[in-house]
């Protein structure tokens, strides 16, 4: 396939700082780039021009940030509004700070945000979990997700925009689920009406739409066939009542995956660990790409469970042997990827880097990763060929890749950011 490579010249406040970071929204493409100060600039297009001029966030100790869509009317394809969000410790207290910057005629305002819309409203929002060494947040439509590792809780928060909508006048927050944590998250996910926590030995999978409605689901089973939350009316975001429920407590339609049950060797310490899920694609609300810390990569498939939780207050343990495990064959140990849910002549296009000074660009053929019907040996880990279309050697060692589309990525070197493609 022939390849298409350029660099981007971002208008950078000063030529001492470089970016660090990208975080992309591939559905409203809006672009983030953290620099070494430690501040963001906020692009409304994922190809900014020269003469762009990003909204500049200040610099603070951001512990995470995430792109969160707000859409009033699920069923509208279209979301709303874009929010760029950010956590940061508070300097006066042990807890989470938040603030957000709306998208509004191509560009990024702060706009101020309120918990339980009350007032008064600020730029900052107080979280009553502890900051420790860092939280991290996710974003999906309507919903945010923080974990806190010194407070052991997940929290699910519903989001809106309070006003007329598009103007941006405030964003107020509720408090929909608690998942207390008994054991370490390596990472999370949340989109396609799915939450993901990467774990040791594999996922755990919580469906969204009963922690955000929670015991109302099991009773009035109006869930949208395709999984995805509800939307965020006045009703949900002002009931009084908050989810509540253990991590390993398979309530609710969640469940455990096991990947594999081993022990990789640390390539800094030279010591063995548990394996670790440590990066997880959700390709579909059934369909998983996890990495694990030893460079291997998985693709499983759900197609068995109930994710859409029509029964959402039974308990679901056995929901993870009705799954299965396709292993990718690859060589190279990888440290990073970037995909996106979107098929290229019918297969899965990735692209695959060893943190060093190469991408390699892979193509899986999904259909193969389905069981067949007289496969009665489920649960077990089955390999999955995959062809290589292409592989980039950069000057610069990768930073950072990042999807565009399916067949495209923005790849951040040691100071430069390029862009590539096949067609």
């Amino acid at each position: 396939m022939p390849l298409q490579a350029s660099s981007l010249s971002l208008p950078l406040p000063s030529p001492s700082l470089g970016p660090t970071s990208l975080l992309l929204d591939p559905l409203s493409s809006s672009l983030a780039v953290t620099l070494s100060d430690s501040s963001v600039l906020l692009f409304p297009s994922s190809s900014p021009s020269p003469s762009a001029v990003p909204t500049v966030v200040p610099p603070v100790s951001t512990s995470s940030s995430t792109f969160l869509l707000l859409n009033p009317k699920p069923k509208n394809p279209n979301p709303n509004s874009t929010l760029f969000v950010s956590a940061f410790p508070s300097p006066s207290s042990p807890s989470v700070l938040l603030r957000a910057w709306i998208l509004i005629d191509d560009r990024f305002s702060p706009v101020p945000l309120s918990f339980n819309n009350k007032l008064p409203r600020s730029k900052t929002l107080a979280l009553n979990l502890s900051h420790g060494f860092g939280v991290r947040i996710v974003g999906s439509v309507n919903y945010l997700a923080v974990h806190s590792a010194a407070s052991r809780q997940i929290w699910v928060l519903g989001a809106r925009v309070l006003g007329d909508g598009s103007d941006g006048k405030a964003v107020d927050f509720v408090k929909c689920a608690v998942v207390e944590c008994v054991a370490p998250i390596y990472d999370l996910r949340m989109e396609k009406g799915v939450l993901v926590l990467g774990e040791v030995d594999g996922v755990r999978v919580f469906p969204l739409r009963p922690l955000v409605k929670g015991g109302d689901v099991g009773r009035r089973r109006s869930h949208r066939r395709d999984g995805a939350a509800a939307d965020v009316g006045d009703r949900a975001l002002g009931r009084l009542r908050t989810l509540k429920l253990r991590q390993n407590s398979g309530e609710f339609g969640s469940f455990f995956m096991m990947i594999k049950h081993a022990m990789v060797q640390d390539s800094d310490s030279n010591t063995l660990s548990s394996m670790k899920a440590v990066s997880i694609h959700i390709l579909s609300q059934k369909k998983l790409l996890v990495l694990d810390s030893g460079g291997d990569l998985y693709l499983l498939n759900l197609e068995n469970s109930d994710m859409a939780g029509e029964d959402s207050t039974v308990h679901s343990s056995i929901a993870s042997t009705c799954s299965h495990i396709n292993r990718l064959d690859v060589t190279m140990k990888v440290q990073m990827l970037a995909v996106l849910p979107e098929l290229v002549e019918g297969k899965q296009v990735m692209w695959l880097s060893d943190g060093s000074h190469s991408v390699h660009v892979l193509s899986v053929d999904v259909t193969e990763s389905l069981v067949r019907e007289n496969d009665n040996d489920e649960n077990k880990e089955k390999p999955l060929q995959i062809s290589v279309l292409q592989a980039i050697f950069t000057s610069e060692k990768v930073q950072d890749i990042v999807s565009l589309s399916a067949s495209a990525i923005l790849l951040l070197g040691q100071r430069t950011i390029f862009a590539y493609s096949i067609s």
